[in-house]
């Protein structure tokens, strides 16, 4: 064989040693890959980017079932951190590359509702927790009391304001606060008021009180003169003494309390008795001698009044020719009106005839004896009747107490 044809083997062999290498030419793995969220389930796009590989084993680190496509999608329906590994699969072999991915828990997103069961406090307020990622909360309800950790709590505002509630949504993927504002309006504030009637004239006297007052629904009264309060919405008290009272009367509700007083003038029981006129209604006809008073005549009459215990004596005006039908009459003027300082002292009230006779006697008619503390009874009347003289004299007193 000549040296030509031995270079022409050799050469050929070469050659056909050289296009076996490149036909078996090792794979290279290479992926890259897109999140499309930042918190779980996230979907992945893998995007295979491996030469000399015409078959693909890929692995998501998951647990899930192996994907054999060039360029799978992937979701991943849990937080974590994953190893995936690609295989590359070609004729010069096979080839692995791994990258881990992490997927983060989702941020919670707080967010509630609310309900009120009123407008005015003290009412309740019914929550609604409608936050999502989350697995436990706290409210703050804004008026200073302490956090709740239920879910959808309620909560009693005693108080009307404007209150801000916060709630806290706390998860894997962190805490989420948002916020609300509740404005309760506050109830108006009691507005108190009363009347009062005074059934009597003097000390004792029971005053009845009328409770006129708005947005209360508690009282409480002072009578001023020292006795017990009294809770009762409308209340009847005596004063014993006289005097001039300040009553003050409480309303309340929800612990807010207004008030208001006024004077109840009490006049002290009467120790003076004024007489201001003096009316005849009735005289006995014939004297004690069963006589006519004067002859020819009817009686001249006139009073005369004396304290049983001084011995002091007063005379009044006289009316002459008085005749039964000339009744009533009535005396003012002289000694008139007449102050009885003393209404527990006995006195006598004395009718008289006068007599123009030679020896300047008077006819006695009759008269009474009568202590003014005695007609109290009646509520200190303004009038004072006296009877007497076997019922033939009578005599209506027109009075003042003092």
């Amino acid at each position: 064989m000549n040296k030509k044809l031995l270079f022409l083997l050799v050469g050929l062999l070469f050659l056909s040693s050289c296009k076996d290498e490149e036909i078996k030419k090792k794979p290279v793995a290479s992926f890259s890959f897109t999140v499309k969220s930042e918190f779980a389930p996230v979907k992945v796009i893998f995007e295979n980017t491996s030469i000399e590989a015409d078959k693909y084993v890929w692995d998501f680190g998951d647990g899930s079932a192996k994907s054999y496509s060039d360029s799978p999608t992937h979701t991943y329906q849990k937080s974590g951190i994953y190893t995936v590994v690609l295989t590359a699969i070609g004729k010069g072999g096979n080839s692995k590359i791994s990258k881990k991915i992490e997927i983060k828990d989702p941020k919670p997103l707080s967010d509630f509702t609310y309900r009120m069961n009123g407008n005015s406090a003290p009412l309740t307020v019914y929550f609604t927790n409608i936050s999502s990622n989350a697995t436990e909360y706290i409210w703050n309800f804004g008026d200073g009391s302490s956090p709740n950790s239920q879910k959808s709590p309620s909560h009693y505002y005693t108080q009307g304001g404007v209150y801000t509630v916060t709630l806290t949504a706390i998860g894997k993927g962190g805490r989420g606060t948002s916020s609300k504002t509740i404005n309760i309006q506050k109830k108006p504030d009691p507005i108190p008021n009363f009347s009062f009637e005074i059934n009597g004239r003097f000390a004792p006297i029971k005053v009845k009180f009328t409770n006129a007052s708005s947005n209360a629904n508690q009282y409480l009264w002072d009578f001023g003169d020292g006795s017990a309060k009294s809770t009762l919405t409308a209340p009847n008290h005596t004063f014993y003494k006289g005097g001039i009272y300040t009553v003050t009367l409480t309303a309340i509700r929800d612990n807010v309390r207004k008030s208001v007083s006024k004077t109840v003038n009490i006049p002290n029981a009467p120790t003076k008795l004024q007489i201001n006129k003096i009316t005849l209604l009735l005289y006995p006809k014939l004297n004690g001698s069963q006589t006519s008073w004067d002859i020819n005549t009817a009686p001249d009459i006139y009073w005369g009044l004396t304290n049983e215990v001084t011995n002091q004596k007063i005379k009044g005006g006289e009316y002459s020719n008085v005749g039964i039908d000339d009744l009533p009459i009535t005396y003012s003027g002289k000694n008139l009106p007449y102050l009885i300082t003393d209404i527990n002292q006995k006195h006598s009230l004395d009718f008289w005839d006068r007599d123009g006779g030679l020896n300047g006697d008077d006819d006695y008619m009759g008269g009474f004896e009568f202590t003014p503390s005695s007609y109290r009874y009646k509520d200190y009347p303004s009038e004072i009747l006296l009877t007497g003289y076997l019922k033939e004299l009578g005599v209506m007193l027109s009075v003042t107490w003092k």
